[in-house]
């Protein structure tokens, strides 16, 4: 569980441009794959869109905040967790034959989220 209040980080794997390139027959494909904004639908009417993304880990978290995350405001039903969906679009750019051109591909995933409220009591000991 995550408390209410608590700004996580937002990322997803493999936002690195990917290539190929392959020749059979005389012709020769060649593709590339860039990464653009992902957007982030929070579970709870909330949407958060970002370009830039850092992964989270304990030696990057020690040093600072992340340039794409979200603080919830309410906690999650309760056995109903936030479905978190991110989508990311890419520029897939193709040249073949001559010819060349780009086109827009979305990718699409899923995770689920707990958020809870910590609630402290504080009694004053003599």
């Amino acid at each position: 569980m995550i408390p209410v209040g608590y700004r996580i980080w937002l990322w997803t794997e493999g936002r690195s441009v990917v290539s190929s390139r392959v020749a059979r027959s005389g012709v020769s494909v060649s593709l590339r794959a860039v990464p653009g904004v992902t957007s982030f639908a929070m579970g709870d009417g909330s949407t958060v869109s970002c370009g830039v993304q850092r992964v989270w880990s304990r030696s990057v978290a020690a040093v600072g905040d992340t340039p794409c995350g979200y603080a919830y405001e309410v906690a999650s039903p309760v056995g109903r967790p936030y479905v978190v969906t991110a989508v990311t679009s890419w520029a897939v750019e193709w040249s073949a034959a001559g010819e060349s051109g780009v086109v827009m591909v979305t990718r699409s995933a899923r995770a689920t989220i707990v958020i809870g409220e910590l609630q402290a009591i504080v009694e004053q000991y003599r």
